[in-house]
């Protein structure tokens, strides 16, 4: 991942993984969490800010809020952080607990427009750049995305959308499915998909 999802052009960079946290995740969270340490080390020099969401809009705890670090409950890494890879990695293992009903698009317009009370406030800077990162095994089921689309294409700077997803057609190498949703709104900005299956 270090080698090949690169953030934007300038100075401050704001960043949110959003997570698929359903049961079938549980080889691919560990995986992410393994590249974290090399992502955040590319991000020195950078004023960053990096917060993770779940795709579970079902449950109150984690409809579109930032996941709070199990040591402290921060919930926005940044460059005061004295190890910002190690806290990232603990982050990303967000559980395997969550809704089958993911919505990860759905997550994401919360956390960004929404900013549900204060468990997401922050990871949205005014001139900051926007990286959104998707991980999920399969499609995404979200309901908002006549509303997401026009909040994103809005955006300025351009944001630029990664998913780590699936592109095969039914199960891929470890049982992933298309990443319905998820291939569409990457395919219209900046950045690129990446093999959820990977080992890196």
């Amino acid at each position: 991942m270090e080698k090949d999802l690169v953030l934007g052009d300038g100075p401050a960079q704001d960043v949110a993984f959003v997570v698929d946290d359903w049961i079938a995740m549980d080889e691919e969270q560990p995986r992410l969490s393994a590249a974290a340490p090399a992502f955040m080390a590319a991000l020195q020099g950078v004023n960053f800010h990096v917060g993770v969401v779940t795709t579970d809009m079902d449950l109150e705890a984690r409809r579109g809020k930032l996941v709070a670090h199990a040591d402290d409950g921060d919930r926005i890494l940044d460059p005061t952080d004295a190890d910002p890879g190690q806290r990232l990695s603990g982050l990303a293992l967000v559980g395997t607990d969550g809704s089958g009903d993911e919505r990860g698009l759905d997550a994401a317009y919360s956390a960004l427009h929404h900013r549900v009370d204060d468990t997401s406030a922050g990871i949205l800077r005014d001139g900051a750049g926007l990286t959104l990162v998707f991980v999920a095994d399969e499609g995404d089921q979200s309901t908002w995305v006549n509303s997401f689309n026009p909040f994103l294409s809005a955006y300025l700077p351009t944001p630029q959308v990664f998913g780590l997803v699936s592109e095969v057609l039914g199960s891929s190498s470890c049982d992933a499915q298309k990443g319905w949703g998820y291939l569409e709104l990457v395919a219209s900005y900046p950045g690129g998909v990446f093999d959820v299956c990977a080992d890196s």
